[in-house]
């Protein structure tokens, strides 16, 4: 029998630096662009940018500082440091090194913990969670933390409207315990029932980088540069960085639109939904017909008739309180919400703030989802005039109370995913 695991401290971090809509609307002229066009078509209103010294690991330290806090759980007892990140600032030692050195110098005492990074795109974070979850109910080590940070505004490439719009910078932190005791310590005890984690690798370069990018790619310094729309691109990373395109070689972020909206759509909600709520025996308990069809079945992607997979989809979101998502743009939330059978009042929704921070999303959406409510609007459909044919209306989603559920779901380049699902318990 394996035992149980606990969260007991969350922590988040976020840069100083706000880029708002309307500064890239006013200072970005090359975007050909606007701030409401922004908001209305991915629902982001603003992002936090670095500073230029700042790295990944000085955002994964603040946010883990923070969650040890709240755990209750000194440096010097952690046995396990995962660090997901997507813009690690130099191919070795691992970030998860770095931070440990921090925690070690700011703390004063000497750890004897283990390291490693993980990179799973906009998945890693959560899947640090369920690595570490498992190693604990193994009984291999009884304390973990897992952090997530990324700096994505330097993976951009600034004379990209479809891309530099969507993302921005942060870090999470998380302290998972086995001790029953030391659970009661933290200011929260979230209890990890289950999990689910897929890679489908058939459109693994659907979102790829080839390389990093230096700290010099700064938004901040392209604001208001007089510049030649045509060639804005050799202007601001020169001739070589423009021929690279030609080659087939990036180092900037880049995705193919279209086939993650199907993935995501299509195959996320098809394959671990069902999956991880049958594991912590959350549906099929009402006796009825469809519950023998629900136990009969091994996922949703069996399930061929849509009005059947609506049926079954809407079982299984009335089996946990919450879905906390990977924050991609809004408009994908909104989708998969409606393919999950997940009213809009019961998803927690923060991409306004921050756009896809990538790794640390889904941890800064259970941070804040434990500490006060989210409020957004959806997003606003206009015709080829700009007149508005379907209003946003406003939507609030309370927090994660105690004796609550939240299903959190991750998904990202490599076509990976995971799910998890936990109670908050008094």
């Amino acid at each position: 029998m394996q035992a149980p695991v606990w969260i007991t401290g969350v922590g988040a971090a976020v840069p100083e630096r706000v880029l708002a809509n309307e500064e890239i609307e006013r200072g970005m002229p090359w975007l050909d662009t606007s701030a409401r066009w922004i908001e209305e078509h991915v629902g982001v209103v603003e992002r936090r940018i670095v500073a230029p010294r700042e790295v990944a690991t000085d955002l994964a330290l603040r946010a883990a500082r923070q969650a040890l806090e709240r755990a209750g759980v000194r440096a010097g007892e952690v046995e396990l440091l995962l660090h997901a990140t997507n813009t690690a600032e130099e191919a070795f030692p691992a970030g998860a090194a770095r931070i440990l050195a921090g925690l070690q110098r700011e703390s004063g005492e000497v750890l004897h913990a283990g390291g490693l990074d993980l990179q799973q795109g906009c998945a890693s974070f959560l899947g640090g969670v369920r690595l570490a979850a498992g190693m604990i109910a193994a009984g291999e080590i009884s304390i973990a933390l897992v952090t997530g940070a990324d700096i994505s505004s330097r993976m951009l490439d600034w004379t990209d409207r479809s891309t530099c719009i969507l993302l921005g910078d942060g870090a999470c932190a998380a302290v998972l315990v086995g001790d029953p005791a030391r659970a009661g310590r933290g200011t929260v005890r979230l209890r990890y029932l289950a999990g689910y984690t897929e890679t489908d690798p058939s459109l693994a370069d659907a979102i790829r980088r080839d390389a990093n990018l230096p700290r010099w790619n700064d938004p901040f310094r392209f604001l208001h540069r007089d510049v030649d729309l045509l060639h804005a691109k050799e202007q601001f990373y020169g001739h070589a960085g423009a021929l690279a395109f030609g080659t087939g070689y990036s180092p900037f972020f880049r995705m193919e639109g279209r086939d993650v909206y199907r993935f995501v759509k299509r195959v996320v909600p098809r394959r671990g939904y069902l999956e991880v709520l049958k594991r912590a025996g959350r549906v099929a308990s009402r006796g009825d017909a469809l519950d023998a069809r629900i136990a009969a079945l091994r996922s949703l992607d069996e399930v061929e008739c849509n009005e059947e997979r609506a049926a079954i989809a809407a079982r299984c979101a009335a089996s946990f309180d919450l879905l906390i998502p990977h924050q991609p743009n809004l408009y994908l939330l909104i989708e998969l919400a409606e393919q999950m059978g997940v009213p809009l009042e019961r998803m927690y929704v923060n991409i306004t703030r921050y756009g896809n921070t990538s790794a640390p999303s889904v941890g800064l959406a259970l941070e804040e989802a434990l500490r006060i409510p989210a409020r957004y609007t959806t997003l606003t459909r206009r015709d080829a005039l700009g007149r508005a044919t379907v209003e946003g209306r406003h939507v609030e989603t309370p927090t994660l109370a105690v004796g609550q559920s939240a299903l959190l779901l991750s998904f990202g380049a490599g076509n990976s995913w995971n799910y998890a699902l936990f109670d908050r318990e008094a």
